[in-house]
């Protein structure tokens, strides 16, 4: 176990480090090799030559899969003050993560043999996590139909006063589901978490926030500790971005009437929609269908990360927007660039 595979890699979806987290180029997710048939947690590293760096892991990639279970995906990547790489995902149904020491070798002082669980007894799904500087590391997503975050401490052991042993379950009023696609931790150490809710013929963006000790902060939302968004017909969030200021950025995939498209909003630190920014706070395009990512530059423009639907496929793509929401139309054009294009 923790044995880099030395088998070709079939697949490997990946997350990268986020720029000057570290002076290495990681990225991760989840690999499938033909050792193990399965997925399984894995990082590669880049040399600044775009080459994979043969002094990491097996020939640059390292393939961890524990006792060879099937059901174990990465979901992102993190990197610690040590230049160790954390792996948010789900192990065997929980919400799980590892860490990789710089070498590309498993680091079994991390949970149980390099491996921290968080199992309640529900099924579990994960999409993302977030690090903090003290070396706390949220794993969100699902869990039955509730919104779920499991927190670890540094050495791998549930959070203890965080929830209950680290983990939080948390439904919402009226609606059938809710689901954490992306999350930050903020400056004062609180957790901000960007998903979806679900009911009736309609989907909604969701954020909420978290206190340190995992109950919903009611200075957040109304009161309530969450806001949901009223923005059109169908919404969820799939990016998150927090704002120096500690305004923050949602964006996801969208539909209006039958367009398709996706939806930028941008909410004040307490959660009530910014009437500065597009529309009431929000602004609908169709020229993505799928946003994933936001980066924020110095100067406030930024960047969303996603995809759009082309001649019958989906193909990655870039748009860049003003601090005001708007396409940047110097950027590509019309402020979106596909690849292919």
């Amino acid at each position: 176990m923790g044995t880099p595979s030395r088998s070709p890699v079939r697949s490997v979806p990946i997350s990268l480090a986020r720029p000057g987290a570290s002076s290495c180029s990681p990225a991760g997710g989840e690999v499938t090799t033909r050792a193990t048939g399965s997925g399984d947690f894995g990082v590669l590293k880049l040399t600044a030559a775009g080459k994979l760096d043969p002094a990491f892991g097996s020939k640059g990639l390292a393939a961890l899969d524990f006792e060879q279970a099937s059901g174990q995906v990465g979901r992102g990547l993190h990197v610690d003050a040590q230049s160790r790489i954390l792996l948010p995902g789900v192990h065997l149904d929980a919400l799980a993560a590892t860490r990789v020491l710089p070498t590309g070798r498993l680091d079994t002082t991390f949970g149980s043999n390099g491996l921290a669980t968080a199992p309640d007894g529900t099924t579990q799904i994960s999409y993302a996590g977030a690090l903090d500087p003290t070396g706390l590391l949220a794993v969100i997503g699902q869990a039955d139909l509730a919104l779920a975050v499991a927190v670890f401490d540094n050495t791998g052991r549930r959070a203890a006063g965080f929830g209950q042993n680290g983990l939080v379950t948390t439904r919402i009023d009226r609606f059938d589901e809710a689901v954490a696609q992306e999350a930050r931790f903020l400056p004062d150490g609180k957790l901000l978490v960007a998903g979806f809710i679900g009911g009736p013929a309609t989907n909604a963006m969701l954020a909420l926030r978290y206190n340190r000790d995992g109950t919903l902060d009611r200075t957040f939302g109304r009161s309530t500790g969450y806001v949901v968004g009223t923005y059109g017909q169908l919404h969820e969030a799939q990016a998150l971005a927090v704002l120096p200021d500690g305004r923050f950025l949602l964006a996801g995939l969208a539909l209006s009437g039958r367009t398709k498209g996706f939806v930028i909003a941008r909410h004040n630190a307490d959660g009530t929609l910014d009437a500065t920014f597009g529309t009431m706070g929000y602004r609908f395009s169709a020229l993505m269908t799928e946003a994933h990512d936001i980066v924020v530059a110095p100067d406030g423009t930024f960047y969303v990360a996603g995809s759009v639907e082309n001649l019958g496929r989906s193909v990655m793509a870039v748009s860049k927007h003003r601090p005001d929401g708007t396409m940047d139309t110097t950027f590509s054009g019309d402020g979106v660039a596909s690849f292919p294009s």
